[in-house]
C-alpha cells in the first residue's frame, strides 16, 4: 500500500478504516482491494462493509466479537504482503447511452460551460474507461471517475426534484449513473435504456466499487428498441 490506513471506532459497533482524503484511482483501488481481502478472510462478527472513496466502514456484532479482536484481524490483513497489490480482476461493464437532446437535459448548459461542440463532449465522455469509486445517495447510484478535465463542470445551483432512472450525469471530476428516479443536482448528459438495479436479484447492483465502466453511444432509434 502507498500509505497505511488508519483504524478507529465508528460508533458502538463500527470500525472505520480510512486513507488520506483524496479522490483518485490509486487510493480507491487500495480501498476496494483491501475490502475484498477482508471479505475473503471471513472474520467472525463482521456483518457488513461499506466502501467509500477513501474508506471502509465495517459494521460488526458486538455480542459476537470484541472490537479489539476484530482490529487485530484487520491489521493482519493490512500488513500482509498481498495488500500491496490488486490481485482481483476488475469487471468491465459496457453501458449504452443515448446523448440525444431528449435525454441530455443539460445539453445547452454543457456546451456553454465547456465551450465545446456537443459531438466533442459526447466523444470525450464515451471514449473513456471509468472506475466505480463507490455507490450511495440512493440504492445503486454509482460515482465514477475520472472525467477528462475539459468536461469538469459544477453541480447545479438548484437541484432538480426528479431525475429519470438511467440518467447519466457529470459534476466536478466525476460522472454518475442514476439507478432510480430521484432528486439530483448533477448535469444530465444522457440516458441508458438498461436496468441498473434489480431488487429481485441476490446481487441487485450492476455497478459495484472496483468495477470498470465504458459508455457506448447509441442513437435515439436504438434506445427505443430497448424499451
Amino acid at each position: 500500500m502507498s500509505e497505511t490506513p488508519s483504524i478507529k471506532p465508528y460508533g458502538d459497533s463500527g470500525i472505520l478504516i480510512s486513507w488520506p482524503q483524496v479522490i483518485d484511482d490509486k487510493t480507491n483501488e487500495e480501498v476496494v482491494t483491501l475490502a475484498k481481502q477482508i471479505e475473503g478472510q471471513v472474520i467472525s462478527g463482521i456483518n457488513e462493509m461499506i466502501i467509500a472513496y477513501q474508506s471502509i466502514c465495517i459494521q460488526f456484532d458486538s455480542l459476537v466479537c470484541d472490537y479489539n479482536i476484530i482490529v487485530q484481524e484487520l491489521l493482519k490483513v493490512i500488513e500482509s504482503e498481498t495488500s500491496t497489490t490488486n490481485e482481483f480482476e476488475n469487471k468491465l461493464i459496457e453501458i449504452p447511452v443515448c446523448y440525444d437532446s431528449e435525454f441530455a437535459l443539460d445539453r445547452e448548459y454543457l456546451k456553454s460551460a465547456t465551450g465545446l461542440p456537443w459531438e466533442e463532449i459526447v466523444s470525450l465522455h464515451s471514449n473513456q474507461t471509468y472506475s466505480v469509486y463507490m455507490t450511495g445517495f440512493t440504492p445503486g447510484f454509482a460515482y465514477l471517475g475520472t472525467l477528462p478535465e475539459t468536461l469538469e463542470v459544477p453541480r447545479k445551483d438548484t437541484p432538480r426534484t426528479q431525475i429519470p432512472a438511467g440518467s447519466i450525469a457529470i459534476a466536478g471530476k466525476q460522472t454518475g449513473v442514476y439507478s432510480l428516479p430521484s432528486p439530483g443536482g448533477w448535469q444530465i448528459i444522457g440516458r441508458t435504456p438498461i436496468e441498473l438495479l434489480d431488487l429481485s436479484s441476490d446481487s441487485p447492483f450492476n455497478l459495484e466499487p472496483g468495477s470498470n465502466v465504458v459508455f457506448k453511444e447509441i442513437s435515439l432509434e436504438e434506445f427505443k428498441k430497448w424499451e
